[in-house]
């Protein structure tokens, strides 16, 4: 859609290039050279997939780690038979192949407060707070989940509604499917430091809650926010789901003739840095490396890509974080530069 705007302006493309068209650009280059080595069948397989709003993601992420392979000069084994379980593709190396399954993580898959719920949730309680002339804070705790339903979704913020009934109130309520603490005052022209706010909201709020800060559109200043934060009484077991999914993967789609890679996207990383050696995705993943698994060469973990500039332009790149097997029986990977940090 970009691109048919700015070609109809006759404004000159390549001068007035957006982020999304770059990436498209970049995408669809990915796209051509790997597709171009596929039989044919494979290649229909990807056109219709890539074209499908539910599947596209999937596979342009194996496109993707294929990607990744294919600029350091090395072949792609495609495996064309769909019939039976096993990798997406090998990558040749010398006499021997690592097999590549790829998995598209969601966290949202776990949580009990999933993003795209609670962003319409805010978008339509929020606002409403604003315009009755209240700023402050707000904290939510669902007994279990964050209903997806907009219609439940709506009758919840009536509840809220209702209690604050457009008046400054600092009191604990219950609603139906929650407990609620509102702290709502008048609004000023105060002045708040909103990234010293975000900070300080970022380090008190739970592990697992979602919060937000919002400033009433239209001001030029940082004054009114409302903070709000939603977590659910529920415990989460985010981490222990993405195992059960690697897990599944390293056993029923690799064959364990050939050393293998369980490669996984997570969307929405900004950077794995400091992940490496401690924290719950580095005890997971090395948590998994045992006799059972003795396949595996490695977990790799990468995330949306980051265009960076540069003299001549821009660079694409996506933060990635591997973790080698210890126990890998295969000795040809133990030196094998995997794809990490980023590519």
């Amino acid at each position: 859609m970009q691109f048919y705007k700015l070609e109809a302006s006759g404004k000159a493309i390549y001068k007035n290039l957006t982020p999304e068209i770059m990436e498209l650009a970049g995408d669809s280059l990915k796209v051509c050279e790997l597709t171009n080595s596929m039989p044919d069948d494979l290649k229909n397989r990807y056109r219709q997939n890539l074209l499908d709003e539910e599947n596209a993601n999937n596979y342009l992420f194996e496109i993707l780690i294929a990607w990744g392979y294919k600029i350091r000069n090395y072949n792609i084994s495609w495996n064309n038979d769909d019939s039976v379980a096993g990798p997406e593709y090998s990558i040749v190396i010398g006499n021997y192949e690592l097999e590549v399954e790829c998995k598209k993580l969601s966290v949202d898959t776990f949580r009990k407060i999933k993003r795209p719920d609670f962003y319409h949730f805010v978008d339509d309680l929020v606002p409403k707070i604003s315009d009755a002339g209240l700023k402050g804070n707000i904290e939510i705790e669902f007994h279990d989940k964050l209903p997806s339903n907009m219609q439940t979704q709506e009758e919840i913020i009536t509840e809220i509604l209702d209690e604050v009934d457009g008046k400054p109130i600092n009191r604990h309520v219950h609603l139906s499917c929650a407990d609620v603490d509102l702290s709502l005052k008048e609004k000023s022209n105060d002045l708040v430091d909103i990234k010293q706010m975000y900070k300080q909201l970022l380090v008190r709020k739970p592990v697992n809650a979602h919060c937000v800060i919002y400033l009433p559109p239209g001001s030029s200043s940082e004054i009114n926010p409302i903070e709000i934060v939603c977590k659910s009484q529920r415990d989460e077991d985010i981490i222990g789901g993405m195992r059960g999914i690697i897990s599944k993967a390293s056993k029923r789609q690799l064959s364990k003739k050939n050393p293998g890679i369980v490669a996984c996207f997570i969307p929405e990383i900004e950077s794995f840095e400091g992940l490496q050696n401690e924290g719950a995705l580095a005890n997971m993943s090395y948590g998994l490396f045992d006799e059972s698994r003795a396949h595996v060469a490695a977990i790799l973990y990468c995330s949306d890509s980051r265009l960076l500039p540069e003299f001549y332009g821009y660079r694409s790149y996506h933060p990635a974080l591997v973790f080698k097997n210890p126990y890998c029986r295969y000795e040809e990977v133990r030196d094998f530069k995997f794809l990490s940090t980023e590519f």
